[in-house]
């Protein structure tokens, strides 16, 4: 195979797979593998990079603790401007059925600060 810039370009995912499979195995030298295919070291170490990145993601053991789960919405109804930051103007504020939920929660879990805070009674 020639040493032209091309010939790297023209290798089949399959066949990138399988270089750096080798590469990682340490079955034979990069040297070695990159003259058998015509391609350079530097694209053997780059496969290999790749693949190493793949493989700590397929066996990651612990999720990341600041990952983000899921995106909460905002209306401009959850941030009208209240007279105390601990009591609600109304006494029936438009989103109480979630409110009311996450103080039963709060509750069955020991913490409920969210009662007076929504003007919601626990």
């Amino acid at each position: 195979m020639d040493r032209s810039i091309g010939a790297a370009v023209r290798l089949p995912a399959c066949e990138r797979k399988e270089l750096a499979i080798l590469a990682l195995s340490r079955s034979a030298t990069i040297t070695d593998l990159a003259s058998k295919h015509g391609v350079s070291r530097k694209f053997i170490y780059a496969q290999t990079g790749k693949a190493r990145v793949a493989l700590d993601d397929a066996f990651k053991s612990v999720a990341d603790e600041n990952e983000v789960l899921f995106e909460l919405a905002v209306s401009k109804t959850w941030l009208r401007p209240h007279p105390s930051p601990h009591f609600a103007a109304d006494s029936n504020p438009p989103n109480s059925p979630l409110l009311a939920s996450i103080c039963a929660n709060r509750r069955i879990s020991g913490d409920s600060r969210c009662s007076g805070m929504f003007g919601i009674s626990s």
